[in-house]
């Protein structure tokens, strides 16, 4: 929660102050596509968040269920590897856990590998 203090002064010296809270809840960007192997910025599976993501925790399993991936560290991408070789093309799941200020999540959803 952030706290602003508002003045509006009027044309004849009147003054009116109000103070606004602004609750900022950051949610980051979860991208669903991704390319290992590309020389683009795109080659790394990673969420994008606009504020200090604490209490994280990522895990990426395979259609059978399998753990591909997995991080306690915000600032590590997945690079499609699974046991140091790239993951075949694909649908992949995750859960993302974090907290960021006041907010707790936890998220699911796909990614897609593609070559």
């Amino acid at each position: 929660i952030l706290n602003y203090t508002v003045s509006i002064v009027s044309p004849d010296g009147c003054e009116i102050v109000h103070e606004v809270a602004v609750v900022y809840n950051c949610s980051p960007y979860i991208p669903n596509v991704f390319n290992p192997i590309s020389s683009s910025l795109n080659n790394v599976f990673a969420p994008l968040a606009p504020c200090l993501l604490q209490e994280y925790s990522i895990e990426i399993y395979d259609r059978w269920g399998n753990l591909v991936f997995a991080s306690l560290d915000p600032n590590i991408s997945w690079d499609g590897r699974h046991k140091d070789k790239l993951v075949q093309s694909g649908v992949y799941v995750y859960q993302l856990k974090f907290s960021s200020e006041d907010n707790k999540a936890f998220k699911t959803g796909s990614i897609t590998v593609l070559y």
